[in-house]
């Protein structure tokens, strides 16, 4: 019996804000039995945790703990340094201003080229 799977999908409820409750109905389960398989007494037929699986948006593999990265239902946690993040926006605006620059050169020159021929 696996608490890790029972874990994974408590995690999930959780940060879906989904009831314990709602998830057996909508996979066409009872309460009590999901909650076996949450507490780890029970574990899900193949058939039943693929339900599971598409209920939480995520995959069979992550439940069992196969994989440890959740990236079907993108619950992976990433730290962005706000530092960092603030100098690459900079540096974009910095590359916007040339780049209209640019465009607004090539267009100028663009008609004198005209007013030549």
């Amino acid at each position: 019996m696996s608490r890790e799977l029972g874990r994974r999908i408590a995690d999930l409820l959780h940060s879906k804000g989904i009831l314990q409750k709602e998830l057996a109905e909508r996979v066409g389960l009872t309460e009590a039995t999901m909650s076996r398989y949450i507490s780890g007494e029970r574990d899900p037929k193949p058939e039943v945790l693929a339900n599971i699986s598409t209920v939480l948006c995520t995959s069979s593999d992550y439940l069992l703990g196969k994989v440890n990265i959740d990236i079907e239902s993108k619950t992976m946690a990433v730290e962005i340094d706000q530092h960092k993040l603030q100098a690459v926006i900079d540096q974009l605006e910095q590359l916007r201003l040339v780049l209209n620059e640019t465009i607004s050169t090539l267009t100028t020159l663009k008609k004198e080229d005209r007013h030549v021929l």
